[in-house]
This record gives C-alpha cells, structure tokens and sequence, in this order.
C-alpha cells in the first residue's frame, strides 16, 4: 500500500522543516516507546543497536526468543514501510528466510501489564520472498516478551491458519485470525489494543489490522481473552520467514499508536507560525 513519509532529511525551507517537527512531536507524545529502525548502515544486524530515534526502551536489542539460535537475522534495511497516510521516519527492520527459530529482544523501561490498564501496540509489517518459506511454515511475529508462559504473538502464524494475519499465544495456543489475508509484498498495519486484568482474570486483547491512520478506533476487531499475560517486559522480533517490520509504538490511546501525516492545511499554518517566527529573529539579529 503507497503511503506518505514526512519528516525525512534533506527539507530546505525552515516553516517545512518546523512544520515536521511539531507534527512528529505532537504525534509521539503520548508514546511510551517507539522504534522507527532509524539506524546505518544499511545491511548491518539489528542486534546490538539502540538510538536511532528510538524511546522507552532500557537497552539495546537483544539475543532473545523461546528456543532462538539464530540471532543476526534482523537487518537494517532502506527507508520506511509506509501504510496509508501513516506518520513514519527512519529505515525498517528485514529479514531472509531462516531454517531455524530467529529472535531479537529489546527490554521496555516501563512493563506493561499492571492490572486494570489499557495499552495499544501497532507495527507495520510487510511479507517478502515466498510466503511459507523457511522453518515452521516462514511465521513472523512480534511478541510481548514475559518472564513465564504465556506470551503473546503478533503477526504471521506458523501452525494453524497460515494464510491471515493473527493473534495467539507464542507456540499457537489460543489462535485467533482475523480474515484480512498475509499477501506477499502488501503492507499491513497491525494494531493491538491490551486490556490488562486482574491476577485472577484472563486479559483481553483485540487485534486490528489495517486501521485508517488518523482515524478513529474500530468498533470491531479479533478477540483473544484466554490467558493472562503478567507483567510485559520487552518486545521480541520472533520469525524464521522472510519479511520487514517498521514503526514499533506502544501507547496509552489508540491515535497515539496510529499517527497520521499532518492535512496541507495544517502545515500551512506551522509553516506560517514558522516563517513569522524566522522573520522575528531576523529584526532581532539586524537591529
């Protein structure tokens, strides 16, 4: 799916330049953490960086993963996957097809998980190189990493429905597809709406998948409410198929997770905001 990239490096005039700053800084305010893969060079393994435009993390990315032994997978890879009218920036995170289970972890500075709170969580993911291909039927998934099972998986199945995208616990307990299918070289923007409970209970998760950025939240969505994750302590790149991943954000509401480029008309005004305040500084300068 063709989407919008702003932000990007290499804006002449100020007002635009500041007209994308306040957008990016509006839209990643309500963020615990984001990780726009915004790291060089292009090629190199993703494990060990950290930075890049990243935050609400307390280290780098990790050797991680339940029965991983593959661990330089994940490779930095040129520019942004773009979904719609989706707010990105940075490059993205790909991966070949492996024929062993592959993981990365990167440790959150905040859990998730204390009981009675909502979190949101989305991704933007893109299937490559033949859909199925490498170990356990080419899965790729994004987890919510715990100290103990269950954990939570995201994404691409490796058991069960293989063919859309769903939610389940890591291993395939508890499988839950929504009916958007996973298409080779296709764009789709996944978004996972966490609804902690109590120690006692079962938590509810409810995946979307391809929401309209900017928009509001889905009415609907595929439902998961058979276990009880504990606390969330980091966030695992978990696959052996071929596939990029891009634009990790973890929020309090579901329009921060799903940020939206600014309308024109909107621009327009912090260009204008900008240009006043350019030629303000100017007067001050010359005076």
């Amino acid at each position: 799916m063709v989407g919008r990239q702003v932000c990007r490096p290499g804006v002449a005039v100020a007002a635009v330049v500041l007209g994308c700053g306040l957008a990016t800084s509006a839209a990643r305010g309500q963020l615990n953490a984001y990780e726009p893969f915004d790291y060089t060079p292009i090629g190199s393994d993703v494990l060990g960086k950290s930075g890049g435009g990243s935050f609400g993390f307390s280290g780098p990315w990790q050797a991680g993963g339940f029965n991983a032994t593959v661990f330089n997978h994940a490779d930095v890879g040129v520019g942004s996957l773009s979904f719609g009218d989706l707010l990105t920036s940075g490059n993205r995170m790909t991966s070949t097809a492996q024929q062993a289970i592959s993981g990365v972890t990167r440790p959150l500075a905040t859990p998730l998980g204390a009981a009675g709170t909502t979190q949101y969580f989305s991704f933007v993911v893109r299937p490559e190189g033949t859909l199925n291909g490498g170990a356990f039927n080419g899965f790729f998934t994004v987890l919510f990493e715990t100290a103990a099972e269950p954990e939570l998986a995201i994404g691409k199945a490796g058991a069960g429905t293989l063919d859309r995208y769903m939610i389940e616990s890591r291993g395939g307990a508890g499988q839950a597809a929504s009916n958007v299918p996973v298409v080779v070289n296709q764009t789709a923007l996944l978004v996972v709406k966490a609804q902690f409970s109590a120690a006692a209970a079962n938590d509810v998760f409810t995946l979307y998948v391809n929401p309209t950025p900017g928009g509001a939240e889905p009415l609907t969505g595929t439902v998961k409410a058979d276990a009880n994750l504990g606390l969330v302590t980091g966030l695992t790149i978990y696959s052996s198929g071929a596939f990029s991943a891009d634009e990790l954000r973890v929020g309090n509401t579901f329009a921060s997770v799903t940020p939206a480029v600014p309308e024109p008309s909107a621009v327009g005004v912090m260009g204008l905001a900008a240009v006043m305040l350019v030629r303000r500084t100017r007067r001050r300068t010359i005076g």
